[in-house]
């Protein structure tokens, strides 16, 4: 990845330009989808967890527990949405699910 101008037009449209990154694991699949979906105010349903992170949502369970103990995650039971402390401290919630 470049930030000079003149060296991105000259290597735009090559293999250089270009740069790919892969979720390696089922647990980087989770965590990559949760550092989305928690900044949204609304949260997201469980199904669409499931459904992205290829994984159900048991997966999370123990991590999901111990972040709403923290009050840091509602306990509504089909969604996962961050409280208001839970999103000023995103941060450490997330490292719960890492």
């Amino acid at each position: 990845k470049t930030r000079n101008p003149r060296t991105y037009l000259q290597r735009a449209g090559t293999a250089e330009a270009t740069s790919e990154e892969r979720v390696a694991t089922r647990a980087q699949a989770a965590l990559e989808f949760l550092m989305n979906a928690l900044r949204v105010l609304e949260g997201t349903p469980l199904e669409t967890f499931e459904a992205r992170a290829g994984q159900p949502a048991a997966a999370i369970g123990s991590a999901r527990a111990a972040v709403i103990a923290r009050g840091w995650l509602s306990a509504e039971p089909h969604r996962l949405r961050a409280t208001a402390a839970g999103l000023e401290k995103l941060n450490r919630l997330l490292e719960l699910f890492a």
